[in-house]
This record gives C-alpha cells, sequence and structure tokens, in this order.
C-alpha cells in the first residue's frame, strides 16, 4: 500500500509539474524594461564670469509620493486627479537624483558661480539650492505631453537664509 501511494504521489507531482510547464508558455510575453534618461538643453543665458561668487551646491531634489520612484508617472487626459505609474517604463535613475545632476550640468554651462558642485562631494558652499519636484508626469489622450513642475529656492550657507524663490512650469 505505501508503495502505491508514492508511485500515485510521483505521478500527481508529475501532472502538476506539466500543468505549471504547460502555463508558463501561454500568454502573452512579458515585455523588458525600459530606461530612459532626462536630458535639458542648452542655457539660455550663459554669463561672461560667474553671476554668483563662490560655490554653489545643488542638494538633492525633493518629491512627495509616486514622483520619488523610477517608474514612469502617467496621467491620462481624462482624469488628471489620478497618478498612475508604468510599469516597464522607467528612468535611470530617481528623480530626484537626475534632476539634481542635470541642473548641476546645466548651472555649470551657464558658469552661473564659480564652482557648482553637489552635496556628495560635502564642500562648505557659499550657497545651497534646493529643488521640489512638484509635477513630473507623462500626460496621455488628446492632447498628449508632458508637464513639468519645479520650486526652486537658493539659500546662503552662512545665515541659512532664504535669497530666492522662483517657481518653473512647463509642458
Amino acid at each position: 500500500r505505501e508503495r502505491h501511494l508514492n508511485s500515485r504521489r510521483w505521478w500527481m507531482m508529475a501532472v502538476l509539474c506539466g500543468l505549471l510547464a504547460a502555463c508558463g508558455e501561454q500568454g502573452v510575453p512579458v515585455p523588458s524594461d525600459r530606461f530612459h534618461r532626462l536630458t535639458v538643453g542648452a542655457p539660455a543665458i550663459i554669463y561672461q564670469k560667474p553671476h554668483i561668487a563662490g560655490t554653489l551646491e545643488v542638494d538633492r531634489f525633493s518629491a512627495a509620493g509616486v514622483l520619488q520612484d523610477r517608474a514612469i508617472v502617467f496621467v491620462e487626459h481624462d482624469n488628471p486627479n489620478v497618478l498612475l505609474q508604468y510599469h516597464y517604463q522607467l528612468w535611470i535613475d530617481e528623480p530626484s537624483r537626475m534632476l539634481q545632476s542635470v541642473t548641476i550640468d546645466y548651472l555649470r554651462e551657464a558658469r552661473l558661480a564659480d564652482q557648482v558642485v553637489s552635496t556628495d562631494l560635502r564642500m562648505v558652499p557659499t550657497y545651497t539650492l534646493v529643488g521640489d519636484i512638484k509635477k513630473l508626469e507623462h500626460e496621455i489622450g488628446s492632447p498628449s505631453g508632458i508637464a513639468v513642475a519645479l520650486e526652486f529656492a537658493l539659500r546662503e550657507h552662512k545665515s541659512g537664509n532664504v535669497v530666492w524663490v522662483k517657481n518653473y512650469t512647463a509642458n
């Protein structure tokens, strides 16, 4: 009787494995992940001599909720208050780090300050630029496009005072 049960279990396991293997071969193939870079155009103004004396540190951007994730966020034109995430469309890095990096490159190219550095260098800056991602999303529907809203603040390191605040939006 014990030998009969072992034989029955073996056959049941073989059938179960066969069914599972067959399920794996059916259906739509899973798409591969696609990674996207963030690129920014050339500065509108390139200063002949730095506009800010000293070192300008660019801090990592802040962002709320899903805007921190690498998955690209989208909204449907007919339902703009519901944010969704693509499953296989990803940024190459977190948006907070990507925006910090492109901002540093942009400000260096514009020659805005004597030095433009990341907080990762742990230098004592003259000023710190902080940014907050308010909106970074793909709008689908009619019309479709990209919506970006950023807030910047410039803080003097010595006093800690905010000396400049500006919001930027683009579609």
